[in-house]
């Protein structure tokens, strides 16, 4: 996977903070969880 696909699967746009990508993955993280 590259930078831009990872943007796309967290829908955050470049630039970004590392706060704000933190908080993405964790949204989605919980969203696709299979449980």
């Amino acid at each position: 996977m590259d930078f831009n696909t990872a943007c796309i699967n967290l829908n955050l746009s470049s630039p970004f903070s590392q706060e704000q990508l933190k908080k993405q993955y964790r949204i989605m993280a919980l969203k696709n969880h299979p449980d």
